[in-house]
């Protein structure tokens, strides 16, 4: 198809590329101000009623899919007698084409990749969802410095494509397909960790793990011969390597690892053990972090020619860095001890006294009390009389005030959150059933988006009935105030819209940079018109659509926007701070970043109540708005690209970049630097504190610490492999189940 052609709706611009089961394409949304990458099947397909019921269904697991490492899918359908599917379009490169123009990446970055994929694909296999096509040219690095798995959702035929080139070059894909696979057997979540080995091996080496010109020749040997040793091509890795994926491309799948995260842990820990005689030459470089880059990946040595995902900020490192490493905790730690960082937490600079007079306010709720463990959960939920009453598939959406929304099919049923009765139903009418809540602080009312990708609808709580339905469908939204912030967009198009509680648009605006939502204020950067027009960051108040502030882009090549943090009395724009009625207050010297404030999303937590700030000598602290004067300080290995999650008048610190392999996270209040920060094995996720004691979870319990206790206050054991947990409205829930 040409640029400006039309197909399901969509504009095409350009052409993105081809292969056995179709053709990509660029193209413009018809009526989000958004790209998409489309992917138009081969016509073929279409024919086939076994193939297209399979699509379907494959498309539709897909579009379920929530992880941080897997290409969103919006839609799929069929038009002019050919299947299609829409994912988000993501601007970078692919692993496959890193490989010709870099050759083989670094051990430390193979790790990574090869563990984030490998929890993408998990939670795939969790979902009944098998990939097929696990191979370096989808797995893309956006210039952002994302690692993302791409192309789920696309049925494939049981044998993977054997077409030639005109040269009599076999297609890529043969080259990482598991045996199972070449022999048209069922396959499962096995097939995809063969595949993933395969490809750890051609980004270590170089080359495919049994390149040939001829189809069949690969075919053969996938089904026969032993690995290749990567010892011999790599002299800076051990035979543990070689070991540990002979295993994972094992030609039996009962012999390889239980789990892709079980294989991508022992690779990891195979990877980080040096020979002697390389030892010295193998210490790494400091970690060069960018905006979204995934925090934990490692910079190649500094020996390397070219440098690994430069971020559009490099200097600035992590302005919004991507929250991954929390969720590639799980399997791929559980054999790593837990380590309590020595050396660390020290203040550095003592409290001043505005630090121990100031009073800072609770922008969400805190947990309840964790010094004691429960013995029993709170409440189970209860589908109302008639329904089903085991509440299988029942879902926590949201929670405020008093409230908690649980989603069933197409219903929400209103929930107590003290008691666990349902107050009332509401239904959603249409094909998409709520996916996920964000609730008003008072109980009273709520926003749901529909389905993973679709619009939001406002619902009256007190009545149980629908209020509104926004046009446009969101990204991303947050509650802040009385109003909802919607943003969506990608590349240079973006656009921020604010409802009020019947979904009423207040105001909206485009912006050609990304728009931070969360905060009382978010910054965008309107498209500059007329020649002598220059590129601006505005600062608007969400209440109103009042503008408060603006500032130049910087002139530095390497800033592409100025920096723009918000807080919950303000925000910093550029250099400066300012409060919400746009006054001007104290400037940001030296080297003080603030760490990445967590975006907006209903379930998790609005902008801090100020801003944690991190420096280039591992050092954390809190700087005064009105003064600039810096409150306190203390010792943080780690903490220039981490990131910051509100928590009453706390913060929770993940995705520090840490020298061991285990997963860190800190808690600290903002007044006055209490807590502390450790490293723990088998971390999922860092839930929430109740002022002093902060709870986490791992892949078998809910763990509390307190800021002193070196080992935990308490754990309760649950298997979190076969359940979601949702920290929402001051509470957790686990299943139906409210455990705290």
């Amino acid at each position: 198809m040409e640029p400006g052609a039309q197909f399901a709706g969509y504009v095409i611009e350009r052409w993105l590329g081809s292969g056995g089961m179709g053709e990509v394409y660029l193209a413009r949304h018809p009526r989000l101000p958004r790209h998409d990458a489309l992917k138009v099947l081969a016509p073929q397909f279409t024919s086939e009623p076994h193939y297209r019921a399979r699509f379907e269904r494959e498309a539709e697991l897909a579009a379920g899919l929530r992880h941080p490492a897997i290409v969103p899918v919006h839609d799929r359908g069929e038009s002019e007698g050919r299947l299609w599917l829409s994912m988000a379009y993501v601007d970078g490169e692919d692993l496959a084409q890193r490989l010709r123009a870099t050759g083989p990446l670094a051990a430390n970055q193979v790790g990574f990749v090869v563990a984030v994929v490998a929890d993408a694909l998990d939670r795939a296999h969790s979902s009944g969802l098998v990939h097929r096509d696990v191979k370096p040219a989808n797995i893309l690095l956006s210039h952002d410095g994302d690692v993302l798995l791409t192309d789920f959702g696309i049925a494939r035929p049981a044998l993977p494509d054997t077409a030639l080139t005109a040269t009599g070059t076999a297609v890529g894909t043969l080259d990482f397909a598991s045996p199972e696979q070449l022999q048209g057997l069922t396959v499962d979540g096995r097939s995809d960790q063969y595949s993933l080995a395969c490809t750890a091996f051609a980004l270590l080496t170089g080359v495919a793990l049994f390149a040939d010109s001829s189809a069949a020749r690969v075919i053969t040997r996938q089904l026969s011969d032993p690995l290749p040793s990567v010892l011999a091509r790599r002299p800076d890795v051990t035979a543990a390597v070689d070991a540990v994926l002979s295993r994972a491309t094992a030609k039996d799948p009962d012999l390889r690892f239980a789990s892709t995260a079980e294989f991508a842990g022992a690779l990891n820990r195979a990877l980080a053990e040096h020979p002697a005689a390389v030892a010295a030459s193998a210490q790494l470089g400091p970690t060069v972090v960018g905006p979204n880059r995934a925090p934990g990946l490692p910079a190649q040595a500094p020996s390397s020619p070219t440098s690994w995902l430069t971020g559009r900020r490099v200097l600035m490192l992590g302005a919004a860095a991507l929250v991954v490493v929390l969720a590639i905790g799980g399997a791929i730690w559980a054999v790593l001890p837990d380590r309590w960082k020595t050396g660390e937490g020290d203040y550095l600079q003592e409290l001043t006294a505005a630090a121990r007079e100031m009073t800072l306010p609770n922008v969400n709720p805190l947990l309840p009390s964790l010094e004691t463990k429960p013995t029993a959960s709170k409440w189970q939920y209860r589908p109302p009389a008639g329904q089903d009453e085991g509440g299988a598939g029942a879902k926590v959406l949201g929670a405020g005030g008093d409230v908690v929304l649980v989603g069933r099919d197409a219903d929400v049923d209103i929930v107590d959150a003290t008691t666990g009765q349902t107050r009332r139903t509401v239904q959603i009418r249409g094909d998409e059933a709520a996916w996920e809540c964000g609730v008003h602080a008072s109980g009273e009312w709520a926003a749901c988006q529909l389905g993973t990708s679709g619009p939001l609808t406002t619902i009256d709580l007190g009545r149980g009935t629908v209020t509104g339905t926004t046009t446009d469908s969101p990204d991303s939204f947050a509650i802040v105030g009385d109003a909802v912030v919607l943003s969506s967009g990608s590349g240079d198009s973006y656009h921020v819209e604010v409802v009020d509680r019947r979904a009423h648009t207040l105001w909206e605006r485009d912006s050609t940079a990304d728009v931070t939502i969360g905060g009382p204020v978010v910054g965008v950067m309107p498209r500059p018109s007329g020649a002598f027009a220059t590129d601006q960051m505005v600062a608007i108040r969400v209440s109103d659509g009042r503008e408060l502030a603006k500032t130049d882009k910087p002139a530095r090549d390497y800033e592409t926007e100025p920096q723009f943090f918000p807080y919950a009395g303000g925000f910093l724009l550029g250099d400066h701070f300012y409060d919400t009625d746009g006054k001007q207050l104290a400037r940001l010297t030296g080297t003080w970043q603030p760490l990445t404030v967590t975006r907006g999303n209903p379930l998790t937590a609005p902008a801090p109540a100020l801003l944690l700030m991190a420096d280039l000598d591992d050092e954390i602290g809190v700087i005064d708005p009105a003064t600039g004067d810096l409150l306190w300080s203390r010792k943080l290995g780690g903490a220039y690209s981490a990131h910051q999650t509100a928590a009453g008048s706390s913060v929770l610190v993940t995705n520090m970049k840490a020298q061991e392999e285990l997963p860190r996270f800190a808690w600290y209040t903002l007044a006055t630097g209490e807590g502390t920060s450790m490293s723990k094995s088998q971390l999922r996720e860092v839930l929430g504190t109740d002022g002093t004691r902060v709870l986490i979870s791992t892949s078998d319990a809910f763990v509390v610490y307190d800021a002193g206790g070196r080992t935990p206050l308490w754990r309760l054991p649950i298997d979190m492999t076969i359940g979601v947990t949702v920290q929402a409205g001051g509470h957790v829930y686990w299943n139906a189940y409210r455990v705290v």
